[in-house]
């Protein structure tokens, strides 16, 4: 507020774009040392994950594709593909082009156990392999053990095969780790 008297001449206006950490006056100058931040940027890896969590797989997949643009993850590789699964099981996705992104994805991060379970589960889900009897690849047992809990729970989360022998395995490994077995 101008005192009677005192003219505004000296007196600069502005927008302060960070924090004001020291400030005075000298005479009719006021000063301040500002102390500047970049603007935050947005986690896209952990809206995407919220968002796959909410099943909310539109928004997940646009999140978790600008978290792929931004650092080259294998994790993020894994949860677009799943996401890209929107929730159904893969010989009910309807596009080729979608399975083969999905697929392709998977591909380049193979050497993640979870993501080689996905594929695996994909590729018998969609040859409907069960229907023709035999066991599974013995390498599926040795993944399962080598894949952590939470990865497990989330593929069962987004994905219902009951009749696909890749998803019995994740479903039972996951009931003896919740049963303590």
């Amino acid at each position: 507020m101008e005192e009677p008297g005192e003219s505004t001449s000296n007196v600069v206006r502005g927008d302060v774009h960070g924090n004001v950490v020291q400030a005075g006056s000298v005479g009719h100058v006021h000063l301040s040392e500002v102390h500047h931040h970049e603007a935050v940027q947005p986690d896209f890896r952990a809206e995407g994950e919220r968002a796959l969590d909410r099943k909310d797989y539109e928004t997940a997949i646009a999140q978790l594709g600008q978290a792929r643009r931004a650092a080259a993850d294998p994790e993020l590789d894994f949860l677009c593909a799943l996401a890209l699964l929107r929730g159904r099981r893969p010989h009910r996705v309807r596009s080729n082009r979608e399975l083969t992104a999905v697929r392709d994805g998977l591909r380049r991060v193979v050497l993640l156990p979870h993501a080689r379970l996905l594929l695996l589960l994909i590729d018998e889900d969609r040859g409907r392999c069960w229907e023709r009897g035999g066991g599974v690849s013995e390498l599926v047992p040795a993944l399962v053990a080598a894949t952590e809990p939470e990865q497990v729970r989330r593929i069962l989360d987004h994905l219902s095969a009951p009749e696909n022998r890749v998803w019995q395995l994740l479903a039972a490994a996951h009931r003896g780790w919740e049963t303590g077995r």
